[in-house]
């Protein structure tokens, strides 16, 4: 069954539950069905992550007199076939989210399904979304916990300087079908580390998708790092 989270969310809770979630992934995509998630996250220290990738690309928050409070329903599928079939909603505003695990049950790579600003701002009121913001600025943020999170001898030992490391622009998906293919999110070229991103979005009032049907318009979906893989990356492997 899916689990549901649902609560307040700013841009700072993303620093917060991804330091919680520190070394708790490794570089393989899972084959087969994983282990169970390991005590750290068990505890839902990933729980909300798309709640906040939500928040990042719409721009949502920080909210006010004239930007009312939206509670966000984020929804963690336990397989990738029943988070293929969700589909997120504006009203109530709900994301879906699926964690890629290994064999070990560590957290890989985390796969978002949300709304597009301009459809946040048509149903919910003008100004209620500020603009599109990318899955990108998503893996920025959590570069920044997890160095944060680094002690002075992890640094110094780390097989990459993470002041050095490249988070690159998102990958355009164009079809549902293209963005839920397995995707790399790590790339190492000339020595440098690049975090990868791949995003599908199709804006609400964009006319080209003006014919689809409703399910398929309005969305921002995002493939990003998982905060326990970027950590052991970091460190070769010894996280």
């Amino acid at each position: 069954m899916p689990t549901r989270s649902r609560g307040p969310v700013l841009a700072s809770a993303l620093g917060t539950c991804l330091l919680l979630s520190g070394g708790t992934a490794t570089a393989a995509l899972p084959a087969a069905a994983p282990a169970a998630a390991p005590a750290s996250e068990a505890g839902g220290s990933l729980a909300r992550v798309c709640a906040y990738g939500q928040m990042a690309t719409a721009g949502l928050g920080p909210w006010g007199p004239e930007r009312p409070y939206i509670p966000i329903d984020n929804v963690v599928h336990p397989t990738m076939d029943a988070f293929v079939a969700a589909k997120p909603e504006v009203r109530p505003l709900r994301t879906e989210q699926f964690v890629s695990r290994d064999g070990q049950g560590r957290a890989v790579q985390i796969r978002c399904k949300g709304k597009s600003a301009d459809h946040i701002s048509t149903v919910h009121g003008a100004g209620t979304a500020s603009g599109e913001g990318t899955c990108a600025a998503v893996n920025r943020t959590t570069l920044r916990a997890v160095t944060a999170a680094l002690t002075p001898a992890e640094r110094a030992a780390a097989a990459f300087d993470p002041s050095e490391v490249v988070v690159d622009e998102d990958t355009q998906a164009m079809t549902g079908g293209e963005w839920t293919q397995e995707s790399p999110s790590t790339a190492v070229q000339d020595g440098v580390l690049h975090l990868k991103s791949s995003s599908l979005l199709v804006e609400w009032l964009d006319p080209r998708w003006q014919d689809l049907p409703e399910a398929f318009r309005g969305i921002h979906y995002c493939t990003l790092i998982a905060p326990g893989e970027l950590r052991r990356v970091l460190l070769g492997g010894q996280g």
